[in-house]
């Protein structure tokens, strides 16, 4: 004997009822699956040359996903975000649902250009051989693996940052700096130098590891500025940067051409890292600079004053 499952008969009414509530559920899916349009004047954010409806073309804009509409329903009203394109809080520049490191993504700032094209693929207002962060995701050239987000890792990219040089003219060198006794163990420092065809020249230092504070960066015997060693979350990073021509605030002063010079991080106990071009520039640089050295070490108020813009960035 069969036992029928259904104990109530269903009525055209309750038919009805099944059949709007499947609509309405179908309805509410599509909704929340539609292209995103933040100044709602639906043209989606894909594919809207002024995302945010202030006036200014995305390609122009330094905050592309946020300011006052000027336009429709919205007009006088702040919509979006109050990051700029280059905050590292932001993760969708353009807001057109991909995040900037997507593989999908491939026109971050959405100024119509692809990336691969674009010499300002973030929209900040620099070239991508002048930023250090040209794609906008938040890592510095010493951190990022694929610095002009192309999706291409740097070892296998001709073009690393996309700033049309060809890496091969560009005179790049990453290099470790040697420990000494005491640099903590575990710890570790890189210098990066990049000559540009135009002779502008980029250094960066990048430590992890390090006690937290303050440390001096000595080249040739000359102390260029602070390194930084900043605590977060149980761990302590710290960058700093100088190029011929600094364009950012977080650039220092470049006065020499670095290539083949000796390198020393100094702390307040001494020489912590090293790169040494051969052993009579280890002997010129902890003797012959001794002076040098000795001021590094000796920091005042004044001194540490006159570097804060200097600081790495945790």
């Amino acid at each position: 004997m069969k036992t029928s499952l259904i104990t109530t008969p269903i009525t055209r009414s309750r038919i009805a009822l099944i059949t709007f509530a499947l609509a309405a559920t179908l309805s509410i899916g599509q909704a929340s699956a539609s292209p995103k349009d933040l100044d709602e004047d639906k043209i989606a954010n894909k594919i809207d040359p002024d995302v945010d409806g202030d006036g200014t073309s995305n390609g122009s804009d330094r905050n592309v996903d946020g300011g006052i509409c000027r336009k429709g329903k919205l007009k006088g009203k702040f919509v979006g975000d109050r990051f700029k394109n280059d905050d590292v809080r932001e993760e969708d520049i353009d807001s057109d649902g991909l995040p900037d490191d997507s593989i999908g993504e491939t026109d971050i700032d959405g100024d119509g250009k692809p990336d691969k094209a674009d010499d300002d693929i973030d929209g900040d207002g620099k070239v991508n051989g002048s930023d250090d962060d040209c794609d906008g995701d938040g890592k510095g050239r010493a951190k990022d693996r694929d610095d002009d987000g192309d999706n291409s890792d740097d070892s296998a990219d001709s073009d690393d940052d996309n700033d049309g040089y060809s890496d091969d003219d560009e005179n790049e060198v990453e290099v470790p700096l040697s420990a000494t006794v005491d640099a903590p163990s575990g710890s570790r420092l890189r210098a990066k130098v990049k000559q540009y065809p135009s002779g502008k020249i980029e250094l960066e230092f990048d430590g992890r590891g390090l006690a937290a504070g303050d440390y001096d960066v000595v080249v040739d015997g000359q102390v260029l500025g602070t390194l930084s060693m900043i605590e977060d979350k149980g761990r302590t990073e710290g960058e700093v940067h100088f190029e011929t021509d600094p364009n950012k605030s977080n650039e220092l002063p470049l006065p020499f051409n670095p290539f083949g010079l000796p390198v020393l991080i100094v702390s307040l106990v001494g020489v912590i890292y090293l790169l040494l071009a051969q052993r009579r520039a280890l002997h010129a640089s902890t003797h012959g600079n001794a002076g040098a050295i000795a001021a590094a070490r000796d920091r005042t108020p004044h001194a540490l004053g006159t570097q804060q813009h200097g600081r790495g960035r945790g």
